[in-house]
């Protein structure tokens, strides 16, 4: 009995499929209920049923193959899609990005064209690390026409205005000091009152620039909003170019001059393209 068992649970499978077929060809074989034993006809149910158990076996495999094959087919085409549409993300942002520089450069053009001094176009190429990006650098040289201390201006949002002065020049490239630099200071005049002062900067990108040295006069006279523009005083910088406009003014009853918080009209961290006004 031991040695059955230990049959019976080594080939179990083997035992179950042939109690299933024994169980199978009887049943087939009974007819009413007078069960008659036909030795031809029971080998044939056997035949029938091992049969109909390969057929089916052998559907279910085929089956499965070409479910995996189709499963594999559907991933790759699926990783093809996906790679089209990053494509066409990539084709999306390439287009936009080219729009954005089409319109960059027809603005400057169109800027260039109404700038009745001699001019040189330019592309800001590289900023500095140091110092908040306080210095960058334009593509143009003295190779160029361009030289020191001569005025950077731009255009955005269809407003033109002062960038800064060239400080470095070398054959086929400059570096520009730009207004907000601390080292920067621009001779500025409000346009509507004609009040003068010094605009400087303060150090730092995003930083307003400040106004000082207006006489307290001039009090009554700003609003918020005026424009302030470039003097001419001191040579270096051309008349009535548009510096920025006022934000807030300060009047402290110790100081004999007004201080005057400007708002540039040049957006510097956009700043891509610029024109070098040629003063010599």
């Amino acid at each position: 009995m031991a040695g059955l068992g230990s049959f019976i649970k080594k080939h179990r499978q083997g035992v179950v499929f042939m109690t299933l077929l024994i169980l199978s060809t009887v049943l087939l074989a009974v007819s009413g209920k007078t069960l008659v034993v036909r030795p031809k006809e029971a080998g044939q149910n056997v035949f029938s049923v091992f049969q109909s158990s390969f057929t089916a076996t052998a559907r279910w495999i085929s089956n499965t193959v070409n479910s995996i094959s189709e499963l594999k087919q559907a991933r790759r085409e699926l990783g093809q899609l996906r790679e089209k549409i990053l494509e066409y993300e990539r084709i999306s942002r390439d287009i936009v990005k080219l729009r954005e520089e089409n319109s960059q450069l027809r603005e400057l053009l169109e800027f260039s064209n109404e700038v009745t001094l001699e001019h040189v176009p330019a592309l800001v190429i590289a900023r500095q690390p140091g110092n908040y990006f306080s210095v960058f650098t334009i593509n143009r040289g003295s190779s160029h026409g361009v030289k020191r201390y001569m005025p950077v201006v731009a255009r955005m949002g269809g407003y033109r205005g002062l960038v800064g002065k060239v400080i470095e020049v070398s054959a086929r490239s400059s570096s520009v000091l730009p207004l907000f630099n601390e080292k920067s200071f621009v001779a500025g005049r409000l346009q509507k009152s004609r009040y003068e002062g010094l605009v400087a900067g303060q150090g730092e990108l995003a930083s307003l620039l400040m106004m000082r040295n207006v006489k307290k006069d001039a009090l009554q006279e700003i609003q918020y909003g005026d424009l302030i523009v470039t003097s001419g005083l001191g040579g270096v910088f051309p008349k009535d170019i548009p510096v920025g406009r006022v934000r807030a003014v300060r009047s402290e009853a110790y100081q004999t001059s007004l201080e005057i918080e400007v708002e540039p009209i040049v957006t510097f961290s956009k700043l891509e393209y610029v024109i070098v006004l040629v003063t010599e």
